[in-house]
């Protein structure tokens, strides 16, 4: 599956490589690769299938999910799929709002058991923020998908200690080992992509 996606992705040109160019993450990090899933949305019959996909990876990991929560805005799109695809209610959340609880529990009621879906998972801080807002209204978090993530260490760690399970259609490794499999990007490229990961707040890969 992972692999599948991956080359999806590249197929609908999701995938940008900033090895020459320059793209930033929200963090002002500069990225070798720009992840743009709203390309996605162009392809009716795709983004129906990534529906599927992402509904099956909540069936196999979180069965007795009753709602999906999508992460604004980026993830609204695909929740959207997702439950449709599920045959399940479906609601968002911006994490860096201010919000009204009280309306929110009108949608989304005390111990309802949930799952966040998000496009890209970075830093990981958007699962966290919504989780912590989700807690406030005692909605039960059973875990959160996503299409890709960049899969650093850092990122699985502070997951981790916010107790935050979770599971992505494809990942970093997957998706550089098909780029340069593909002749999307060269071995040489590919070595860069690693030190990257290993260290994104470096920019040792730039050299």
């Amino acid at each position: 599956m992972q692999k599948g996606v991956a080359k999806t992705l590249l197929e609908v040109r999701s995938i940008s490589f900033g090895l020459n160019k320059e793209f930033y993450s929200n963090q002002g990090v500069r990225l070798p690769i720009f992840c743009d899933n709203r390309k996605i949305l162009d392809h009716p019959k795709l983004r129906k299938t990534l529906g599927k996909w992402i509904g099956n990876l909540i069936k196999q990991y979180y069965p007795n999910v009753e709602k999906i929560v999508g992460t604004a805005v980026a993830g609204i799109s695909f929740a959207v799929l997702a439950s449709e695809f599920l045959g399940l209610p479906m609601t968002y959340v911006w994490d860096s709002l201010d919000w009204n609880k009280d309306n929110f529990n009108e949608v989304c009621k005390p111990n309802t058991k949930v799952v966040i879906v998000d496009d890209v998972i970075y830093s990981g801080n958007t699962i966290i923020n919504i989780k912590k807002k989700l807690k406030e209204c005692n909605c039960d978090v059973l875990g959160a998908v996503a299409i890709f993530s960049y899969d650093f260490e850092e990122t699985k760690s502070r997951l981790a200690q916010e107790g935050i399970d979770y599971h992505t259609l494809t990942d970093f490794d997957t998706l550089t080992l098909i780029s340069m499999q593909t002749g999307k990007i060269t071995y040489l490229e590919y070595l860069k992509l690693q030190k990257f990961k290993d260290n994104p707040n470096s920019s040792e890969w730039l050299k």
